[in-house]
């Protein structure tokens, strides 16, 4: 049998983690058939996080509103046992800031990005992070902070960057920040 490991934070209406729940509070559907749940645990893992900020062209309207929300973003999820970092999607993505527990060094990190101009290789990121994540333990974790436009991977495949991103065991989060 395969176990196949399901994280969930469960919080409140005011942000507060729920403690205590039992394996009944809990239901799980693929593809709409419920499945049965045979195990729960509760554990403080730590999280490594590669935030890829969309720097491209096509990003200039809600600029401003974009830092600022990634900034509040590491102020408020950040633990002291947690790192981060920052990859820039632009034609030719990187690693512009490499993981650290550092909230402030992030956070100058996401101010000093210039002004957004060139493609979007957000695919080529996609890879490029989640195979940097994957020699670290605890929960691995890409935030995608993009408008979705892919303009000049070289990794132009959605299936093969899926199957990427689910080989390094990370989990994706998207911040989509236009109507692409």
């Amino acid at each position: 049998s395969n176990l196949v490991p399901i994280p969930a934070s469960v919080i409140d209406k005011r942000g507060n983690a729920v403690m205590n729940l039992k394996l009944e509070d809990f239901e799980l559907h693929v593809d709409g058939e419920p499945r049965p749940l045979t195990e729960l645990s509760r554990s403080e893992t730590s999280v490594r996080l590669a935030m890829l900020f969309d720097n491209s062209g096509s990003l200039d309207a809600s600029r401003e509103f974009e830092k600022q929300a990634a900034i509040r973003f590491f102020r408020k999820v950040m633990r002291s046992k947690d790192e981060a970092a920052i990859y820039s999607i632009e034609t030719d993505s990187y690693l512009a800031q490499a993981l650290t527990s550092d909230v402030v060094r992030l956070e100058h990190t996401i101010a000093m990005f210039g002004k957004p101009e060139g493609g979007t290789s957000l695919f080529d990121a996609i890879v490029t992070a989640s195979s940097y994540l994957k020699p670290y333990s605890g929960r691995r974790v890409l935030v995608i902070v993009s408008d979705g436009i892919e303009t000049t991977s070289r990794h132009t495949d959605f299936d093969f960057v899926v199957q990427r991103v689910l080989g390094d065991d990370c989990q994706v989060h998207v911040v989509q920040t236009g109507l692409y």
